[in-house]
């Protein structure tokens, strides 16, 4: 898991880092007119990427790792492909003729580049199962060193064409392009070491389907929740308006970057041994000590872009965005939450239901407080209405998780050693904003440098404090390599 954890980790920050070199670019070339367009596009692809396969990689995930016949594995995997890959051309399909028959995507400046945007789709819909597909299979490390080497020249390209014309439908089709010359290289790359028959097991289907309908469920309510505070305020405000608040409201990349990676090995171990070994103590054991260093690694980042915001948004989006500080800074409010990965217990005990009542319940009031804000506080109401509901929706998960495990919930997390970790970083992050002050170098230095100080002064403390589970963790990875 270590080594998995460490592979993964580098191939999304590898993901991340292309992805926002890009927005780097973008947003000292297209005018904002043109990045509100941008942004638009973003928010259709990521939204039909993530609802349309309806969490088809999660059941794939779930069913895979449940079972250690290799013939049902390979079915588990055919159905999945092929789930996958029809979806995605009725997405192609559905997008393509709604903008010629003039349904919807059909204005004089998205026109000419639906089709590029239903390529694009379709290659993250059939290919949306792919990261979990070599985990699973115990091919992370030719899935990482494939990814590095595929976001290196997706980079270098981007650059290169943005250089050339800058022009946004130049953009996106080399977008769409590369996403499809990724889905056919990981695809074929898969069948010629491990081949599967393309054949439809329609008893197990069933069962996967039944399984992801609760948790594809819940990736629906999300992603409207994702997104639904950015399509209101775009029905409320000017093309230029929305870029702004598109852009300071994303999530950072980071912390995305390394839960997503933990969370994907970690679902395979805990399902393992809880569904597999039955061993719910362990389960838990392994669940606490990730959630620990995830907490060691996210509160300093809080406290970094909470001293060093005005660097940190000229720098990756420019100056032409700093009217959006105050929207970031209450965004920023639910960034430590980050560590907190309720949901992953919940989803390995079978109890995707809960996982969307809660999801509902915190959806509902999003869009309703969120209406209410932006009707009496414009965009500043729309923010503190997604802060606050992330809050409940964390609370309702970890009453959950005590209750399904039969735990206390001061037995659910470590919080002594979670608050000292939080104000401790929050110390450190205060003396070095303070002593970087008086640096006779550009902000963007200071901000690097601030950084760096931040987190290797709160990774030492976590040492000298013993918070850091050092011994502990290996143990309990050392266990399931060997169960």
């Amino acid at each position: 898991m270590v080594r998995d954890s460490i592979l993964l980790s580098a191939h999304r920050l590898i993901r991340s880092m292309s992805t926002l070199f890009l927005t780097m670019i973008l947003a000292r070339t297209l005018t904002m007119e043109e990045m509100g367009i941008y942004q638009l596009i973003l928010i259709i692809t990521i939204t039909l990427g993530a609802l349309v396969p309806f969490e088809m990689s999660t059941s794939f995930m779930y069913f895979h790792n449940k079972t250690d016949d290799g013939k049902e594995k390979d079915r588990i995997t055919a159905n999945t492909f092929v789930s996958l890959f029809l979806l995605a051309v009725l997405t192609f399909l559905i997008l393509y003729f709604g903008s010629t028959f003039g349904w919807f995507l059909s204005s004089e400046a998205m026109a000419p580049m639906v089709i590029w945007v239903g390529v694009w789709c379709f290659a993250i819909i059939a290919g949306s199962h792919l990261e979990n597909l070599y985990v699973s299979t115990g091919k992370a490390k030719l899935f990482s060193i494939f990814s590095l080497i595929y976001y290196l020249v997706y980079a270098a390209t981007a650059y290169l064409i943005i250089s050339r014309d800058g022009e946004l439908s130049s953009i996106i089709q080399f977008i769409a392009v590369f996403e499809l010359v990724r889905l056919v290289l990981l695809q074929g790359l898969y069948i010629k070491q491990q081949p599967f028959a393309l054949r439809l097991d329609w008893a197990l289907l069933k069962q996967q389907v039944i399984y992801t309908g609760s948790v594809g469920a819940v990736t629906a309510i999300t992603i409207v929740n994702g997104y639904a505070d950015k399509i209101l305020v775009k029905f409320f405000s000017t093309l230029e308006e929305f870029a702004v608040f598109a852009i300071v409201s994303k999530e950072i990349p980071f912390v995305l970057t390394i839960t997503a990676a933990v969370v994907t090995v970690m679902l395979s171990k805990l399902s393992h041994l809880y569904n597999v070994k039955k061993d719910v103590k362990r389960t838990l054991a392994l669940w606490q000590d990730t959630s620990k260093i995830l907490a060691v690694i996210i509160f300093p980042m809080f406290w970094i872009l909470l001293f060093y915001n005005e660097a940190y948004i000229s720098l990756i989006y420019s100056d032409t965005y700093l009217t959006g500080i105050p929207i970031f800074l209450i965004y920023l409010m639910k960034f430590p939450l980050g560590f907190t990965v309720f949901y992953t217990l919940l989803l390995i005990s079978g109890k995707q239901k809960l996982v969307l009542i809660n999801t509902g319940i915190v959806v509902g009031s999003n869009l309703v407080l969120s209406y209410i804000g932006i009707l009496v506080f414009g965009p500043y109401g729309v923010a503190a209405a997604t802060v606050s509901t992330a809050f409940i929706g964390a609370y309702l998960q970890q009453r959950d998780v005590c209750r399904v495990f039969g735990i206390r919930q001061k037995e659910l997390l470590p919080y002594l050693m979670i608050a000292r970790t939080f104000f401790v970083s929050g110390g450190i992050g205060f003396l070095v904003y303070y002593l970087t002050g008086f640096l006779p170098v550009h902000a963007y230095i200071r901000f690097f440098i601030g950084a760096g100080g931040v987190m290797a002064g709160t990774l030492a403390a976590a040492c000298l404090l013993r918070d850091i589970p050092s011994g502990r963790l290996p143990v309990t990875w050392r266990r399931r390599r060997t169960a």
